[in-house]
């Protein structure tokens, strides 16, 4: 069997999802990557993917979301490289703040170019984190841009 094709940005959502309500999948046959919810939960799709993964479990990888501190690095690596000005200090102190995750989106808000600089750079972050997950879980697969 030749590589298999995943999403990336699908990939990369459930990389970063900490609902708690679902848990997300990988179909190691065909690459897609699912969401699963437990029986109390409205969502038939959900239900219906679950009772999928339960019918076939070796064919499904849990896919587990990144670590907060892990993704609070990327923040930081992405303050370290802007140069010292309003914005930067902003977000140094952003970080801080009781909801630090928040209050950084917030803080972006007022600076548009910077915002639009996170975004570029998150987008290529979180890239290597799902390279990085795939080589972890020994999967032989290409990434591909599905928006």
């Amino acid at each position: 069997m030749g590589k298999i094709k995943i999403d990336a940005n699908m990939l990369a959502n459930a990389l970063e999802d900490h609902n708690m309500t679902y848990n997300w999948f990988l179909d190691k046959q065909t690459g897609e990557i699912i969401m699963c919810a437990d029986e109390f939960s409205k969502d038939q799709k959900g239900r219906q993917n679950a009772e999928k993964i339960e019918d076939q479990p070796e064919r499904f990888l849990c896919i587990e979301p990144l670590e907060s501190h892990v993704s609070f690095g990327a923040m930081e690596d992405f303050i370290a490289e802007l140069d010292g000005d309003e914005s930067k200090s902003a977000l140094v102190d952003s970080l801080n703040l009781a909801q630090p995750f928040k209050a950084f989106k917030n803080a972006l808000c007022n600076y548009p170019d910077v915002r639009q600089q996170w975004l570029e750079f998150h987008n290529q972050w979180m890239l290597e984190k799902a390279k990085e997950w795939l080589h972890e879980e020994g999967l032989d697969a290409e990434l591909f841009n599905g928006h």
